[in-house]
């Protein structure tokens, strides 16, 4: 009786085990829509630590090449199609250059122990823009690979649903900015199905 109980055991640690290993080590992260919209109330582009800023809102839209995404840091996962920048600060102004769309979109990585994850984060790169800060001067920035607006994509436990984006990453000026470095700040970003406002869940698979 008490080897019968003993393997019993054994073979329920070893099911659990292989479970939890199973989801560690899972390759790919499944999204419930191929479409997205991430929109800030204010977005900051800060210049050498406030010489010259603008804040702005922004809406971002784009697409998921599929609802299936492989966990490789720099993978190109989508396009961002539509942008645009809403009310701005007094005194300042931003445009995001159309003639630069379509945005890659990149996976960088997750936040968190799998496979409970708590955040996942995603890299844009191509964006274009151009602003006019408080002290006047336009100056205008592109992303790159190498300094890409970062998305950080908050996800809640109960149903894996991303419920908010926070905005960051440095990279440089140039026109009257002369190289000079900046960086964008959000916090407290919506994020949303294309045309509605159904949150898009995210699980590993």
């Amino acid at each position: 009786m008490r080897f019968a109980k003993a393997l019993l055991a054994a073979v329920a640690a070893v099911i659990v085990l292989g479970a939890l290993v199973g989801s560690a080590s899972a390759s790919r992260l499944s999204l419930s829509s191929t479409t997205c919209r991430v929109t800030f109330a204010a977005l900051t582009f800060e210049i050498r630590e406030g010489f010259n800023a603008a804040t702005c809102a922004v809406t971002l839209e784009g697409s998921f090449h599929a609802r299936s995404i492989v966990k490789i840091p720099g993978r190109l996962i989508g396009y961002v199609n539509r942008a645009a920048t809403g009310p701005c600060g007094a005194g300042t102004a931003a445009t995001l250059l159309a003639e630069t769309l379509p945005w890659h979109v990149r996976y960088e990585s997750f936040a968190g122990t799998l496979p409970a994850m708590t955040a996942v984060r995603i890299g844009i790169v191509g964006l274009g823009m151009k602003i006019r800060g408080i002290n006047g001067t336009i100056c205008l920035t592109l992303t790159t690979e190498r300094e890409p607006l970062r998305l950080r994509l908050a996800r809640e436990a109960t149903f894996g649903a991303l419920v908010e984006a926070e905005a960051e990453g440095e990279t440089h000026t140039w026109e009257n900015c002369l190289f000079e470095p900046g960086r964008f700040i959000g916090r407290s970003g919506t994020v949303s199905v294309q045309g509605g406002t159904t949150r898009i869940s995210l699980t590993l698979i």
